[in-house]
C-alpha cells in the first residue's frame, strides 16, 4: 500500500518514473534494517554477478553431466545449486512479499 491508502494496482503510472520501483522504496523505508540490508545485497552487483556465473557453470555441469552421467560429483553440484538458487528466491520473497514476488503486472521478473 502507499501512504494515501491505495494499493500499488490503483496508482496510475507514471511518464517519468517507475511505479513499482518507488513503492519499494516506499516500503523500504518503512521496513526494519534486517529487510533493507537483504534488499541492498540482492540487488548489488556482486550477487548479481555471482548468480549469473553460477548459472553459466550449471548449464555448463548440465551439459557435462549429459555426456557422462553416473559420476557421483555432478549430484553434489546439483543440490549445491539448488540451494543457491533457492535461497536467492526465499530472499525476494522475504524482501519484496508474496504480492510484490508473484505480480504478473511487473515488467521484472523476480
Amino acid at each position: 500500500k502507499v501512504d494515501d491508502g491505495r494499493t500499488y494496482e490503483q496508482l496510475p503510472m507514471e511518464e517519468n518514473g517507475d511505479v513499482e520501483e518507488q513503492a519499494v522504496e516506499e516500503a523500504l523505508e518503512s521496513e526494519s534494517a534486517l529487510v533493507r540490508t537483504a534488499h541492498e545485497i540482492l540487488e548489488g552487483q556482486v550477487l548479481q554477478g555471482m548468480i549469473a556465473i553460477l548459472i553459466i557453470v550449471n548449464a555448463l555441469m548440465i551439459g557435462v553431466e549429459t555426456d557422462h552421467p553416473g559420476i557421483f560429483i555432478f549430484d553434489v553440484f546439483e543440490r549445491l545449486f539448488l540451494l543457491v538458487f533457492l535461497a536467492e528466491c526465499c530472499l525476494k520473497l522475504f524482501v519484496n512479499g508474496c504480492s510484490a514476488y508473484f505480480n504478473m503486472h511487473s515488467d521484472e521478473f523476480l
